[in-house]
């Protein structure tokens, strides 16, 4: 913009009196004021348009530019929308501000937006401005740091964990430190219960507690303690921190370990009195002398009795190598016989697959036979006896005689015959070698020459499994056709008594419509009757009615010749 030329005296300086053509006017729409949360946003609305006595006739147009100049406080955002726009003299605008919190912002904050207004073919800016102030909801915020959350201790000790506490909110707040959860037994105790924090303090708690003795050995086992810190103005602004104490090792306590100590020497006398016992026990150290004493005198009977030594040692050394060997041969015979067990159960099990698996096929047949015949079987009788109360039935509601039908005659049940089993192979023996001190096995080629057979066995088993299979499927065909043959059977005698018993229910019928019939007849006979009965009164009351009014008109006809005669006389 240029520069303006000094007004001289009495003049208005052009600035002032462009002052009066444009300016710029601004005022809100709605409260200037406003309640943010952290994170939140909030639309401020206003509206600007030129004041100046230049209306909608002039035809200058005007530049409007907006932008944020000013905010007063930490962690806020803002921008305003439009940033630019044409108008006309006489045209106002809505503009918006958009104002976004951070995650902690500060308490209160003024935003100033300012909008120039630049007239177009000359050089005037106009400026205004709008402050909005906003403030930030308060909020709590706790943020709770335990250094060491997770300690390596041992059985009655004491350890200390601090725990760091800072009031992230955005005013200050009291907070109650407790532990909710602890393991049974554990005594703890807080340096500080209850603390009082402004926004940004940090303060830090120490949590000591005592691990009391909990087992004499433990592998490894984890505790869990729980601490809770809460808002004293807002319970239900809380944290909870888990601290894991890992206990593991051996412990014995003071009171373990004197009660070992004292009876350590106990302990120490049956050691040493087992041993003497094993001494004593131990043959080879009981082998006689080989030697008989003679009584000599004590200078020749060191020097024999010193010859001699030689022999007892090599007495109590065969006596060692002897019982080694008993014990080799005790377990050469137990592994012979482990070895023996072993070689039965795999030959009679590939004897019992030889064998088995036809058998089961057959039991299975044979079930599967017998559930077929029960289930025809009680189909059939089923139909019997509801034909049979059908009948009897019928006989007792008409009155009639219709034989009922006799029992049906069951085809045998024939099951298929039951497979052969294969000779029990022998068994070949192990045996053990005293002399060279080893298990004799049996010959590889006899044992050949007994499982091949059982091997193929294996096959001839399905084979005839096979055979077993076909000959029950056709042994149950042969039971279905005889069962279905018999209950036709069934279904004619049953259709002939049905006939019967429709033939007879028709007679029934019938004689029962006759009955009613003549009963109906001998009613309407008796109904004419009553009819001719009550014709007959009806006339006869009338006939009486008839002569009852003949004789009272006679009567009165008498009374007035009698009443005729007597005027007469008196006239």
């Amino acid at each position: 913009m240029p520069a303006q030329e000094p007004a001289s005296a009495g003049i208005i300086p052009w600035d002032a009196w462009s002052d009066f053509w444009w300016n710029v006017q601004v005022e809100p729409i709605g409260d200037s004021t406003a309640t943010v949360k952290p994170l939140g946003q909030y639309e401020f609305h206003f509206k600007f348009w030129n004041g100046g006595v230049v209306n909608g006739d002039s035809k200058v147009p005007l530049r409007y530019y907006l932008r944020i100049t000013n905010i007063s406080g930490e962690g806020w955002n803002a921008y305003v929308n439009p940033t630019f726009i044409y108008l006309g003299q006489g045209e106002s605008y809505n503009a918006t501000v958009y104002v976004t919190a951070d995650v902690k912002p500060s308490y209160i904050a003024n935003i100033t937006c300012e909008i120039a207004m630049h007239v177009k073919m000359t050089d005037f800016i106009k400026y205004n401005n709008i402050t909005f102030q906003v403030r930030s909801q308060p909020y709590r915020w706790l943020a709770v740091d335990i250094p060491t959350p997770v300690v390596d201790g041992k059985q009655e000790r004491t350890y200390t964990v601090p725990i760091n506490i800072t009031n992230n909110g955005n005013y200050d707040d009291e907070y109650l430190i407790s532990v909710p959860y602890a393991p049974s037994r554990w005594l703890y105790a807080l340096s500080e219960q209850r603390v009082h924090l402004f926004p940004g303090e940090s303060a830090q708690v120490n949590l000591t507690f005592h691990i009391p003795h909990e087992r004499f050995y433990i592998q490894y086992e984890n505790y869990l303690m729980k601490v809770k810190i809460q808002s004293a103005n807002d319970p239900s602004s809380y944290v909870t921190r888990p601290i894991v104490v890992s206990l593991h090792g051996f412990h014995l306590t003071i009171g373990q370990l004197a009660a070992i100590a004292s009876i350590m020497p106990s302990f120490v006398l049956l050691a040493a009195l087992g041993a003497s016992f094993y001494y004593l026990n131990n043959e080879c150290r009981q082998i006689p002398k080989p030697w008989k004493e003679e009584e000599l005198p004590e200078k020749n009977r060191r020097e024999v009795k010193k010859l001699m030594r030689e022999e007892w040692k090599s007495a109590i050394y065969f006596c060692k190598g002897e019982k080694e060997r008993i014990k080799r041969l005790n377990y050469l015979f137990a592994r012979k016989e482990s070895r023996q067990r072993a070689l039965e159960r795999k030959i009679l099990g590939e004897w019992k697959k030889a064998w088995v698996i036809p058998h089961q096929e057959w039991e299975k047949q044979c079930r599967e036979i017998r559930e077929e015949y029960e289930a025809y079987r009680r189909k059939i009788l089923t139909m019997w006896r509801d034909a049979n109360e059908k009948i009897k039935k019928a006989n007792h509601n008409f009155g009639s005689s219709i034989p009922l039908i006799p029992r049906p005659e069951m085809p045998p049940l024939k099951l298929i015959p039951e497979p052969g089993k294969l000779p029990k192979p022998r068994i070949p023996k192990y045996e053990v070698d005293v002399k060279r001190m080893r298990i004799i096995e049996p010959d590889k080629l006899l044992l050949e020459r007994i499982l091949m057979p059982l091997k193929r066995g294996k096959s001839i088993a399905k084979m005839e499994s096979d055979k077993i299979r076909r000959m029950g499927d056709a042994r149950k065909e042969k039971i279905r056709l005889a069962f279905i043959a018999l209950e036709k059977k069934m279904e004619a005698e049953i259709a002939r008594a049905t006939s019967k018993i429709t033939a007879e229910k028709t007679r029934h019928q019938r004689s029962r419509a006759l009955s009613e019939q003549r009963r109906r007849a001998e009613e309407a006979k008796k109904r004419e009757r009553q009819r001719i009965e009550e014709e007959k009164k009806r006339l006869r009351e009338r006939m009486m009615e008839e002569e009852r009014r003949k004789r009272e008109k006679a009567a009165m006809g008498r009374e007035e010749l009698k009443a005729g005669k007597r005027r007469s006389k008196f006239k």
